[in-house]
């Protein structure tokens, strides 16, 4: 039982500080994932992905710096990510598809809507939970091993 406590005493502490890091690293570098997934892709050229504030638009920022390939073909589709690094927390952003054709011919997909809200507080609250009671748990032992 001892050992184990005495295990505890440094991994547990360890993990709080892991989680309290990742999350103010995530809160100083906010950031957001869209995916999205194909059913098909016949003569799919590529995609875009467009930002704006609105959802009316215009939507003028262009989240990938070049043409996102496709992965997919005619009878599988693919499954896609890109990650947008230049966003705020508190606000609410519309994201436009942009599917260009083989053609040059355009299709739109969208908007949809994602509001970033608070990106690294549940890491570092799970981090003061989980050291809070680590704290607990160790000053109970402390008094019962000097009870005994």
């Amino acid at each position: 039982m001892i050992e184990r406590f005495n295990k505890a005493i440094f991994i547990i502490p360890a993990i709080a500080l892991i989680l309290f890091g990742l999350g103010i690293w995530h809160t100083l570098n906010p950031s957001l994932e869209v995916q999205w997934s194909t059913a098909s892709e016949i003569e799919t050229l590529g995609f875009n992905v467009f930002r704006a504030d609105t959802i009316a638009g215009p939507f003028v920022y262009q989240v990938n710096k070049t043409l996102v390939a496709p992965k997919g073909d005619s009878l599988t589709g693919g499954q896609y990510k890109l990650t947008d690094h230049d966003i705020q927390v508190g606000r609410t952003y519309f994201f436009l598809l942009q599917e260009l054709q083989m053609g040059g011919q355009t299709e739109d997909f969208g908007p949809i809507e994602i509001a970033v809200n608070s990106i690294g507080w549940i890491e570092i609250t799970a981090a003061v939970l989980i050291y809070l009671v680590y704290l607990i748990i160790r000053k109970k032992s402390a008094e019962k091993l000097i009870r005994n």
